[in-house]
């Protein structure tokens, strides 16, 4: 009950300093985890924000990947104007995602991918993949072989390995693309066990349905 938004002088007797580094610790499971439980943690930050609080900038960034999943677009928008680093670029690549802007989406991710290569010195996996699974979402969406293929490599890059289960995260994704693409014969295996398990909460499966939604009726 400490960390209620509506009793908010317990969690407010914390060091600033550490009272920011456990919210920091409840944000991150919200995007990654769908931990709802830790939900009112993050409502109190907005409302420190909306009264003029200034808090760290990671924490700042973690709220606005919330608040890009909520749809809340603006709000996200007054996040990240401040920001020009890789991973803003990226919210805000999200964002036109959401907006359906597909052939701009993908030019901003891919300008946001290549700026944090630079700043991150790595070339693959560079977002968490509550944000990375809009880059392909792009790219499907423009229905042409050769945006599969490029969504099917940036998996591949992600997934880590050249053949990945089809059972788990982005392995789910290339069984997908190399379904659509004719390159293999559709399991159904994978995406019935989440449809058997409707409370599954997560991005897993979540994925699931959205591919099994997109490969069409025959996926169940």
């Amino acid at each position: 009950h400490c960390l209620d938004h509506k009793k908010q002088t317990p969690f407010e007797r914390i060091a600033p300093g550490s009272r920011f580094d456990l919210a920091d610790w409840a944000v991150s499971p919200v995007n990654r985890a769908w931990n709802t439980r830790l939900l009112p943690i993050v409502d109190w930050l907005l409302e420190r924000v909306a009264d003029g609080v200034e808090i760290p900038r990671q924490l700042e960034l973690g709220l606005a990947e919330i608040l890009v999943h909520r749809g809340e677009s603006e709000r996200a928008r007054r996040f990240l104007q401040s920001r020009a680093d890789g991973a803003a670029s990226a919210l805000r690549a999200c964002l036109l995602v959401q907006a359906c802007d597909w052939t701009g989406a993908q030019a901003a991710f891919e300008a946001a991918l290549k700026q944090m290569q630079t700043e991150v010195k790595a070339r693959r996996r560079l977002l968490p993949e509550s944000v990375s699974w809009y880059y392909p979402i792009a790219l499907l969406a423009q229905r042409t072989p050769q945006h599969l293929q490029t969504a099917l490599k940036f998996c591949l890059g992600e997934a880590g390995e050249r053949d990945p289960s089809p059972y788990a995260g982005w392995g789910m994704w290339v069984h997908a693309l190399k379904v659509r693409l004719g390159d293999a014969s559709l399991q159904r295996e994978p995406f019935e066990r989440f449809a058997d398990h409707p409370g599954f909460a997560g991005w897993p499966g979540f994925w699931c349905l959205l591919l099994a939604a997109w490969l069409g009726p025959e996926a169940f």
